[in-house]
């Protein structure tokens, strides 16, 4: 099997991204014209999170309101016959994140893997029997933060990561902590979309600080395990009162 460097991307217009549909949300239902529908997005906690868009009983479209999420929609692409292309997942009109194209068997024909920027991606590509035949780069994530200005927290304040990573089929995708006495602590991943993951630290110390993450990618296919460290570097100031 062929592995090559990373891809970069300088021409969006093929691209597009996924994620899992959100079904298992409590969703409320409004009709709009040409015979669309519209399901109201609720979370667990009842906040309204966005919208699903269906024809039918197809999913066309979900829309986020919560920024949190990193992404603002995910596209479902169909052929005639209403079986499923391709879904994808956008940020400000470019695909960010996952990608993946089927076969009209229903078997997964791309895999593909794009960063925050949408400059650079990580793919797989399979056969019709759903059969890898190729790697493209190497896998990373990308990590998106809350409640840092710039490098700077004020002390005793919580941080959040919210990580995107690759999760394609026969592939196991760890994303964890490690702290300074070599314990780990695993991410929580979000029930609503399969690749998203969060988990928060506590800026404790003032002075330079770093949180290491890493990502272990155990790839059956090839038999190839990947560690990928991302440091994050920030400086825990006293607040100003």
């Amino acid at each position: 099997m062929e592995q090559k460097r990373i891809v970069q991307r300088n021409n969006y217009s093929h691209l597009l991204l996924i994620v899992i549909p959100i079904f298992f949300l409590t969703c409320k239902f409004r009709h709009v014209k040409n015979e669309l529908l519209v399901k109201h997005i609720y979370g667990l906690n009842k906040a309204f999170l966005g919208d699903s868009i269906f024809k039918g009983d197809l999913l066309l479209k979900v829309v986020f309101i919560d920024s949190s999420f990193g992404i603002d929609s995910i596209t479902y692409a169909r052929y005639p016959d209403n079986t499923l292309k391709s879904i994808s997942t956008f940020k400000n009109g470019l695909p960010v994140f996952e990608r993946i194209e089927f076969y009209n068997n229903g078997n997964i024909k791309k895999y593909e893997f794009i960063d925050i920027e949408s400059k650079y991606s990580y793919e797989r590509d399979y056969n019709e029997n759903g059969v890898l035949d190729s790697a493209l780069g190497k896998p990373f994530f990308s990590c998106i933060l809350a409640g840092i200005n710039g490098r700077t927290v004020q002390h005793d304040s919580l941080l959040s990561a919210y990580l995107y990573a690759p999760i394609p089929p026969n592939v196991e995708t760890r994303i964890y902590t490690k702290f300074d006495d070599s314990t780990e602590e695993d991410f929580d991943r979000r029930p609503y979309l399969k690749n998203l993951f969060r988990e928060s630290l506590r800026a404790t110390k003032v002075g330079n600080q770093e949180w290491d993450i890493h990502m272990k990618f155990y790839d059956k296919d090839m038999d190839t395990t990947y560690d990928i460290s991302t440091p994050l570097i920030f400086k825990v100031v006293e607040p100003n009162f």
